[in-house]
């Protein structure tokens, strides 16, 4: 890696820290909870405190994860775009912005 390739790495992730868009960068994607399943010989009303927690649980995580993949996108962008295209061309396609070269 050249001096100008690692100055130009600094510049992107400063940007993207300052656009505060570097989540996918500095976060693993989050993990989808289990939806709860009765267990035997549990009461009714034990698994529904369950399933009433779980909702909390998944709510937590849908919004965390639309946070995540709207910072995996803008980041996938801004990288994409600071590659020459003739380079950008031969990169494999990549889902997120850390896999990306």
């Amino acid at each position: 890696m050249t001096a100008s390739s690692s100055k130009s790495e600094e510049k992107i992730e400063i940007a993207l820290d300052l656009s505060d868009i570097d989540e996918t960068l500095t976060e693993l994607r989050p993990t989808e909870p289990e939806d709860p399943v009765s267990e035997e010989c549990e009461r009714d009303e034990d698994f529904n405190k369950r399933v009433k927690n779980n909702e909390a649980i998944r709510m937590k995580y849908d919004v965390a994860y639309v946070k995540w993949e709207s910072s995996n996108l803008k980041c996938l962008m801004v990288v994409k775009s600071s590659i020459v295209e003739a380079i950008r061309k031969a990169i494999l396609a990549c889902t997120t912005a850390v896999e990306y070269p």
